[in-house]
Order: structure tokens, then C-alpha cells, then sequence
């Protein structure tokens, strides 16, 4: 028979779950934010296939989680991989992943509230300023501080376990395997066995003490297990726990001074946190009067009064909850002097939340009932208008970096990562305002870092600032390279070069010094850039995909393709991997491969343009021009302005047959981009099919002059020859192109074949003579332009040129007739007067040379 106090507890359970689940329920619209890329691997699936969960689950395995403080923190990675399951928009899937954690680990608290013998009122009270402390919100909001709360759940439940067995004198293998999988979620959960050892010692109690032994060997075989399991993965038995804590420069200050300094921000965070931020920066040199310092000494002794205060009125609740509450700080205490710039973030002093929520329950449950319902209620209001407020900054990245960067103003780290999601975002909207702002923003950090240097200065810094201050101007400078109008890959080039000679195994400092080569057309400079990034880190999926990319332009397509694979498989949720590897399968006939990555690709991104045109070129590889339009006109919708969508377009319109819309959309692609090659060809494939190749060949000539690679225009150069045989003048406006971008020898070709089509055209006859001019071939250029002249007896040009070639070849007197008919001949231009006088002046010079001579 179930008792009106189970019923009341069940009841309890179910009002504290629905309660945290109200106020953090907002944080499962959230999206991806800071660094929360670098965790998710492939969770962005939509329909996530059970083979990418598999191979996905299998690294987490086998590889260290590189974002992990220390140890083998394999469960986060575990639980992220398989995620995608339980729900088909699998970020919002990862969401709830975090906010259930959080939940269940509040019920723990409420659990081990109970079985350590507080008051119903307590323990309750003790959960929902848990569920509500605005210090939690990192911790469900943020994907990647997964470990955090997974690790003070499952230390929670091991000290419950504990607990309990130790109160019957006995060996809990749950509470030992709870433990494990603590230490496997987050080495931060080492604070649970200091905790343990306190409660068996017990100096309320030397009964318990002596009786309770057996429950502590679990926990110290958990320990070992976790030890050697990180130690095996880091190759480092010092690496077996905090041993990456350890990896900034020491502080300058005494350690007493730097422990108490935590302890204070600790200790504003959790007791007064009006302004939840993401960076808390230690201060290397801090002072007695710092805030932080002042916190942390008051800390210390409230805790002490608390514990003299206990001890004195015998209330033993209090004096625990007091021990507990510190002890858990105890992984951030260890780090000691080599405690990292950031050792604060929220999620890190998650499980010492829980206790000090524990240790304000207990001090309120001393009360008189009505004080302490009034105290409750009154810090569970103040918590919930906090946490509620703070929850839509972590909505999405630019959101949580632009409030860091404002709160943490003095922080070049806070300043430095803003401005790289500034370059992220303009990737994304191509909006240039995002790059103004984030070059001034890396200008404050630079700012920040030369005050850093100065003696006395209290700004914190550490080499990893330097040197990604750096390397986010680079990327702005590259951002700024690759919008319309700026063009200077040289500078973003050299900034990175700088970083390469002071730090050669900065691997983005490799890529990008690529992508800047790459669109300088030094391709293997690139190669041999993105080659040695992947010397430096073979895991690096940008790095693979541009060396894809790369492999792609020097149509290597199958190398490509186990380049775009191998990042797919590194980070499967790569967009630009999958189109590129839909792509890599296209060029190699490999239709069906191309649409599965295609779709993959659509299903990341519905609204990416890309991938839903590459689905409409498929479509019209497999004889379905309806679809395809289908498909095209979708990516249209999401970009109207995509030159590339409207030639496919232009193409599904010819497939049916619809040559006029066809020619309309090839139009309008040229128009949008007049640099592009395809556009103007199909444009004029399509003037020909509508039988106006006059018009075709001024189209022609445009995508002529657009087909740079040299080796690649005489299959070009022989079909047009072909498509316009015999019309001369044509084929001269051809030989122009060539003669400007000096290919001589094609200019020749053009010529010959306009002569051979007219004889007696006067420009063909002109160019003639200025390549034989050129040649070394003086008398062919002199009969060439005899001829010219005859044809086209108005030329400014034919004249200046045969009377100059006259006078080269001595013969001054038959120069002059040529030189004076080219002065009554110079061309008026109303633009540019000047240039026209100076003409003038030339030829009277040179004519009175010759009379004066």
C-alpha cells in the first residue's frame, strides 16, 4: 500500500521537474554557439543514418576529447554521438539532452538531500534553487559543457550510494560505478571523493567513522580505473587527471592569494549573480582591495562562522553542508598556481552549486518557518528573473560573444573570440559591416595585449591570446580580401606568413597562409600549405575539404573525393564537405553517391541555396528537367541573386526545349556576374539557337576574353573557328582579345583565318602588319599596312603606324605624306583632350625633325 508521504514525494518530484523544465525549456531553441562546433560532430543531422552514430560513437571511443580539461572524458562524446536518434532536429535533440542531465541531477541533489537526514523543507528547497540558479544555465544551454552537468549527476548519485551503503557498514558497487562514470563525464567530479572521506570521517559521528570503512573502497577503485583509462588515452600518467589544467603560464601572485581569488568569484557567482557573463579572467596580479579577493575572504569566513555557529548549537546540518560546500571546490584548489586565465566558467563549479545550494537550504531550514518559507521564496524569485533573463543570450553565437565581449570589456580573449564569430557570421550573410566591426574589435583586443606588457598593468593575458588575436586579424583581413572591391589577398598572406615563422606548428596559420595562395593563383604554394597542416593535425577537416578543393581544380577527382570523405568522417555535420564530395562523386559519372551527399547537405541546411541547385543539376544528369527546375527554383527562393542557379536554370529550360526562357535566365546570370565565363557562353549558344549569331558572336567574344587558362582556350579558340567560319570581321574581334592579353601567337591564328575569310578586311590587314612589326618582320608589316590604308584610308591609327615603320626604316620622306595625313586624322576625345593635343604634339615633332633635318 502506497503512504500519503510517498504519494507526497512522488508528487514533489514531479512539481521540481516540471519547474526546472518551464524555466530552462527555452533553452532547447537554442543553437550552436561557442565552440559548441568543435563537440557536436555530426548532430546536426536531420535523418542521421545508425552507421554515422556507430563511427561517430567509435572516435569518441577511441580518440581524447580535445576540448576535455584532463582525463579520458569518453561519456559526453558518447551521449552527443547517439543523440541524433531521439529526434530529427538533432541540435534541439542535443538541447534536451543537456536540460534532462540537469533535471535528473536535480532530483540527485534532492535524493542525497534526503538520505543525508535534512528536513523535507530543505532537501526541496535545496533542488529548486539547484533547478533555478542562474549559474546552471551554461550548463544546459551550452552543448559543450555536456560533461559538466552528466559528471555532478553522476557524482550526486555515487555519494547517495555511498551514503548509504556506509550507514549499513557496507560495499556499494553502484556508488563505485556511479563514480566511474562521473570521472569518465568530467575530471572536475574528483571534488565527490574529498566529499566521500569527509563523510565517513565523520567527526559528528566517530561511530559511523568506524564502521563505514567498506563503502570507501569502491570509490578509490573507481579512481584508479579513471586514472589509468585517461593516462592510457593522454600518453601521460601526469595527464590522468587535471593534467590540461595546467597548460596556461603560472600566476604571478602568491597561491594563497590565487586560491582565494577563485574562491571569491566562486562565491559572487553563486551568491550575487546579477550579471551572468561567459569569461570571468582571473587577475595574475590581483591586490588585497580586488573585489574578487574580498569575496573570497568573506567566503571563508561565513563558512567558519557557519561551522563555530554549528558547533555551538549543536546543529550538525549546518557544520556539514558548510565542509561540503568547500570541499567540492576542491579540482579548482588542486590546479594551484597553474590555474588557467578561465577556471570559472560556470559549468566548472557546477557541482559545487549543488552544494551550495544544499548549504542556503540548510542555513534557511534554521529559521522560523515562516522567515524561511519568505527567505526561500524571495531567492528562488530573484534566481528565476536571472536565469530567465540570461537563458537568450546563449540563443545563438553572436548573441553570447557580443554580450561576453560588452561585460568582459578588459578581456582580450572575450575580444578576440567575438571577433571570430564576426568573420563566421559574414561567411554566412556576407554582410561587410560584420568585418568592420570585428577588425575594431581585434583592434581592442591588440589594444588590451599591449597593455598586458606594461608593468602593474591589470589586464590578463596569456600566450594563447597573442597569438589568436593574430590569427583573427589575418582571417578578418582574408574576409575583407574575398569582398567585392578589396582583392588584397597579399596582406592576410603576410600576417599569416609572420605567425608561421614565430609558430610553425600553428596549423590555421598553415590554412590560411593556403586559402590566401590559393586565390593569389600560387596553387602549389597552397598544395604544399594545406599539406603541412595536415603533417601538424591529420584530424583537421578544413584543412582536408581545401585540399580537396585544390585536388578538384587540377581535375583530381578521386583523390578529392577520400579528401572530402576523410573530413565528412572527421566532422560529419560539414556542409561544405558534403557538397564538395557530391560534387568529387559528379565529375566522376557517380550519380546516385552525388545525390545522397546532396541531400545530406539539403537536410544540414534546408534554406543553402547550393546544395538544392547541385540536386537540380543531378536531376537533369538523369533526364528529369521538371524536377530539376523544381529544385533550382527553390535555392532561387532562398537567393534570387545566385548566378550559378539561373544558368541551371537556363540549362533545364533548354532540356525542354524553351530556348527563349533559357536565353532570359542566361541573361540575367550574366548580368549578376560579368565574370563569368558559363554564363556569357550559354548565352550566346542560345543566341545562336534563336539564329542571331551576330549577336551570339558579341556574347562569345565576352566568354573568349573571360577563358584565361591558356592551355585550355584551343578547343575553344577551333569551335568558334569552326561556328564562324568565313565571317572575317568576327574572327578579327577574336584576334583583338588575343592581341590584348598578348597571345600573340593566337592573334596570328585570327588573322590569317580573317584574311583567308576576306582578303582585303582593313583591320584584319592592320593587325597584320603590327604582328609582323612585332615579328621582326618589317617589310611584311610595311606592305601589310600599304594594304590597310587602301582599305581604310580614315584610319588615325594605319597612318601613325606606317609613317613611324617608314621612318624606322629610313626612309623619312615617304614618312612625311603618312604622319601628316595621320595629324589631320587624330581622334577628337571629348573624355580627354589632353591626350588628343598630346598626339598632335608628337607627330608636328617628329615631322619637323624631319623637315629640319
Amino acid at each position: 500500500m502506497i503512504s500519503p508521504e510517498m504519494n507526497s514525494s512522488r508528487l514533489w518530484i514531479v512539481l521540481i521537474s516540471l519547474i526546472a523544465f518551464a524555466v530552462h525549456a527555452r533553452t532547447l531553441t537554442g543553437e550552436l554557439v561557442y565552440q559548441d562546433n568543435l563537440v557536436a560532430g555530426h548532430a546536426q543531422f536531420a535523418n542521421v543514418q545508425i552507421t554515422d552514430v556507430v563511427r561517430s560513437a567509435s572516435q569518441a571511443i577511441s580518440q581524447p576529447d580535445k576540448s576535455a580539461t584532463a582525463g579520458w572524458e569518453v561519456l559526453p562524446p558518447l551521449l552527443r554521438a547517439f543523440s541524433p536518434l531521439f529526434g530529427k532536429h538533432s541540435v534541439h535533440a542535443l538541447h534536451a539532452l543537456s536540460l534532462l542531465v540537469h533535471i535528473l541531477a536535480v532530483l540527485a541533489l534532492l535524493r542525497l538531500a534526503r538520505t543525508l537526514g535534512l528536513p523535507d523543507f530543505a532537501a526541496r528547497a535545496a533542488a529548486l534553487l539547484f533547478a533555478l540558479h542562474p549559474a546552471s544555465v551554461e550548463s544546459t544551454a551550452w552543448i559543450s559543457a555536456l560533461s559538466s552537468p552528466l559528471a555532478g549527476l553522476f557524482a550526486l548519485l555515487a555519494l547517495d550510494h555511498f551514503e548509504r551503503a556506509r550507514s549499513r557498514n557496507e560495499s556499494s558497487i553502484l556508488a563505485g560505478l556511479a563514480f566511474l562514470l562521473a570521472l569518465l563525464s568530467n575530471s572536475l567530479a574528483l571534488a565527490a571523493l574529498p566529499i566521500a572521506v569527509y563523510l565517513w570521517w565523520s567527526p559528528l559521528d566517530p561511530d559511523a567513522r568506524r564502521s563505514g570503512t567498506r563503502a570507501l573502497a569502491p570509490l578509490f577503485i573507481a579512481l584508479a580505473a579513471a586514472w589509468l583509462m585517461g593516462s592510457a588515452a593522454h600518453g601521460s600518467l601526469s595527464a590522468g587527471f587535471l593534467g590540461t589544467l595546467r597548460s596556461s603560464p603560472p600566476a604571478t601572485a602568491p597561491v594563497v592569494l590565487s586560491q582565494v581569488e577563485v574562491l571569491g568569484t566562486t562565491a559572487e557567482l553563486l551568491a550575487w549573480p546579477t550579471d551572468p557573463t561567459l569569461f570571468r579572467p582571473l587577475q595574475l596580479r590581483p591586490t588585497a582591495s580586488d573585489p574578487a579577493i574580498l569575496w573570497g575572504w568573506g567566503a571563508l569566513a561565513l563558512l567558519i562562522l557557519c561551522r563555530l555557529l554549528a558547533a555551538r548549537r549543536q546543529a550538525k546540518d549546518l557544520s556539514r553542508a558548510s565542509v561540503l560546500l568547500l570541499l567540492s571546490l576542491a579540482p579548482l584548489a588542486l590546479a594551484g598556481p597553474w590555474m588557467p586565465v578561465y577556471p570559472v566558467f560556470d559549468d566548472h563549479i557546477y557541482l559545487t552549486l549543488a552544494f551550495f545550494a544544499l548549504f542556503v537550504a540548510t542555513l534557511l531550514a534554521m529559521l522560523p518557518k515562516l522567515a524561511s518559507s519568505i527567505g526561500a521564496g524571495l531567492l528562488l524569485l530573484f534566481f528565476t528573473t536571472v536565469t530567465v533573463r540570461w537563458i537568450p543570450t546563449w540563443s545563438n553565437n553572436l548573441e553570447l560573444l557580443s554580450t561576453a565581449a560588452t561585460s568582459t570589456p578588459d578581456s582580450p580573449h572575450a575580444q578576440w573570440v567575438y571577433a571570430y564569430a564576426l568573420i563566421e557570421s559574414n561567411r554566412q550573410t556576407g554582410n561587410p559591416e560584420t568585418l568592420d566591426t570585428a577588425l575594431s574589435t581585434i583592434e581592442r583586443a591588440q589594444d588590451l595585449l599591449d597593455l598586458s606588457k606594461e608593468g602593474g598593468s591589470r589586464i590578463t593575458a596569456s600566450p594563447v591570446d597573442f597569438l589568436n588575436t593574430n590569427l583573427a586579424l589575418a582571417a578578418c583581413l582574408l574576409a575583407l580580401a574575398e569582398t567585392e572591391g578589396y582583392d588584397d589577398y597579399q596582406t592576410p598572406r603576410e600576417v599569416f606568413q609572420a605567425i608561421i615563422d614565430s609558430r610553425p606548428e600553428v596549423v590555421e596559420a598553415h590554412i590560411g597562409l593556403g586559402i590566401a595562395a590559393r586565390e593569389m593563383g600560387e596553387l602549389d604554394v597552397a598544395e604544399a600549405s594545406i599539406r603541412t597542416a595536415l603533417e601538424l593535425d591529420a584530424e583537421s577537416a578544413e584543412a582536408r575539404r581545401l585540399l580537396g578543393e585544390l585536388l578538384m581544380e587540377s581535375e583530381r577527382w578521386k583523390e578529392a573525393q577520400e579528401q572530402f570523405e576523410h573530413a565528412n568522417i572527421i566532422h560529419p555535420a560539414n556542409l561544405d564537405s558534403r557538397v564538395w564530395l557530391a560534387r568529387a562523386y559528379l565529375q566522376q559519372g557517380w550519380i546516385e553517391r552525388a545525390e545522397e551527399q546532396a541531400h545530406i547537405a539539403h537536410q544540414l541546411a534546408p534554406l543553402y541555396p547550393e546544395p538544392m541547385t547541385l540536386l537540380g543539376i543531378l536531376q537533369l544528369k538523369r533526364g528529369e528537367p521538371r524536377t530539376a527546375l523544381d529544385w533550382i527554383d527553390r535555392a532561387l527562393k532562398s537567393d534570387p541573386q545566385n548566378s550559378f542557379a539561373r544558368i541551371q536554370r537556363g540549362y533545364a529550360f533548354q532540356a525542354l526545349g524553351d530556348i527563349q526562357n533559357a536565353m532570359v535566365e542566361f541573361k540575367r546570370a550574366a548580368d549578376l556576374e560579368a565574370e563569368s565565363f558559363e554564363a556569357f557562353y550559354s548565352l550566346g549558344n542560345s543566341l545562336l539557337l534563336m539564329n542571331e549569331p551576330e549577336v551570339a558572336a558579341e556574347q562569345f567574344k565576352t566568354a573568349y576574353k573571360l577563358h584565361t587558362p591558356a592551355e585550355d582556350r584551343a578547343p575553344f579558340r577551333a569551335a568558334l573557328a569552326e561556328q564562324f567560319a568565313g565571317a572575317a570581321h568576327i574572327q578579327f574581334k577574336f584576334a583583338g582579345v588575343d592581341f590584348q592579353r598578348e597571345d600573340f601567337e593566337a592573334a596570328r591564328f585570327w588573322v590569317d583565318l580573317a584574311l583567308t575569310s576576306d582578303p582585303g578586311h582593313g583591320g584584319a590587314l592592320h593587325l597584320d602588319g603590327v604582328l609582323a612589326r612585332q615579328a621582326g618582320e618589317p617589310e611584311r608589316a610595311l606592305g601589310a599596312f600599304y594594304a590597310a590604308a587602301q582599305e581604310i584610308p580614315d584610319s588615325f591609327q594605319i597612318y601613325h603606324d606606317l609613317g613611324y615603320l617608314l621612318l624606322e626604316l629610313g626612309h623619312p620622306f615617304e614618312a612625311v605624306p603618312n604622319l601628316e595625313r595621320a595629324l589631320e586624322l587624330v581622334p577628337e576625345t571629348p573624355n580627354s583632350p589632353a591626350a588628343a593635343a598630346r598626339l598632335r604634339e608628337k607627330i608636328e615633332a617628329s615631322l619637323e625633325k624631319i623637315r629640319g633635318g
